[in-house]
């Protein structure tokens, strides 16, 4: 049998060169620093644009391996990122406040949800138009929640408190459950989240914000242990992942939310994208109109750290530096 060798060479050559891909690929894969990053609840209102800047390939171009978790309320949140059990994470930062006040060793860098979801919402046929109404009602929040950490300012500036029955259940779907079957008056439910799944089944809402009625406090952010300030590079790189996600998922919402639905096959899809869509107006307040997502206001913090003095059970006042720092936001999402 003849050998053709020119053929030979050729076929020798090209498998070369595809084990040569392989190993790079490989040894490129072993470059990147694994990250975990656990956000405070399952999907949910703006997250759709985390799985959207990892399947961009936004974390990998920033040398990161970043495993995305779920959590179960952001008082968890909080307490695994004082253990140092994640490099990064979110909770709603009323939460994050408090655990600081007792010596939690966490900082936020980057606000998403500056201007706050949380609301009182009931059915309309309950009346509930404003504050007041709720008196002799019964609210529901999340056992471990922001809400349950948060409603005691909203209802105290309301001069409600002793006057409603707070009923503590165990997640954001046993609440909404609740209140489709009539069991309780009222739940606390952020717009971008239980408000767009609620509304979904034909249900029509009041909604009173606590921004609205008193309470204009910061919503969800990225938090990090303090000691991992140090990883300066690292956090950069994140954020900037997560920056260009964001505006990603603002220009194109439909494909973020197909990302996330990757991961989360049994959301309906209509839903998640009216939450996604219902965030987007969050991500400012009048102070930080015109800066860079994620950028926090000083005046915000002594609002916030005022109201949770007031009425949220903040236990000391702290400087409010302690609480956020600015140093990591991304100017410009380019490396």
């Amino acid at each position: 049998m003849r050998i053709n060798y020119r053929c030979f060479r050729f076929g020798l050559a090209v498998g070369i060169a595809f084990l040569g891909s392989i190993l790079v690929s490989e040894a490129s894969a072993e470059k990147l620093q694994k990250v975990t990053f656990r956000y405070s609840w399952v999907l949910y209102g703006h997250a759709p644009a985390y799985y959207y800047a990892k399947e961009l390939g936004y974390f990998e171009k920033e040398g990161l391996d970043v495993t995305i978790l779920t959590g179960t309320g952001s008082g968890t949140s909080v307490k695994l990122m004082g253990a140092g059990k994640q490099m990064f994470g979110t909770a709603d930062y009323g939460t994050m406040m408090k655990g600081i006040a007792r010596g939690v060793p966490v900082i936020g860098i980057y606000d998403i949800l500056q201007t706050h979801p949380m609301s009182v919402v009931s059915r309309t046929e309950l009346g509930i138009m404003k504050p007041a109404d709720l008196v002799g009602k019964s609210i529901a929040v999340t056992a471990g929640g922001g809400d349950q950490a948060v409603l005691p300012a909203f209802l105290a500036v309301n001069n409600l408190k002793d006057k409603v029955r707070v009923v503590q259940l165990s997640s954001g779907g046993t609440k909404r459950e609740a209140l489709l079957q009539g069991k309780i008056d009222a739940i606390v439910a952020y717009v971008n989240e239980q408000v767009p799944q609620i509304e979904a089944t034909g249900v029509k809402l009041n909604v009173l914000r606590f921004g609205d009625y008193g309470a204009p406090l910061l919503g969800t952010g990225i938090l990090v242990n303090t000691k991992t300030l140090k990883e300066k590079d690292t956090i950069r790189g994140f954020l900037r992942a997560i920056t260009r996600g964001l505006l990603a998922a603002q220009k194109n919402p439909d494909a973020a939310v197909d990302a996330a639905l990757k991961q989360f096959k049994e959301r309906k899809r209509s839903t998640t994208l009216r939450e996604l869509k219902a965030s987007f107006p969050l991500f400012h307040t009048e102070n930080t109109k015109g800066k860079p997502l994620g950028w926090m206001d000083k005046r915000d913090w002594e609002k916030a750290q005022e109201i949770l003095l007031q009425y949220g059970g903040l236990k000391k006042k702290l400087p409010v530096e302690r609480y956020f720092t600015n140093e990591f936001i991304p100017m410009s999402t380019s490396r």
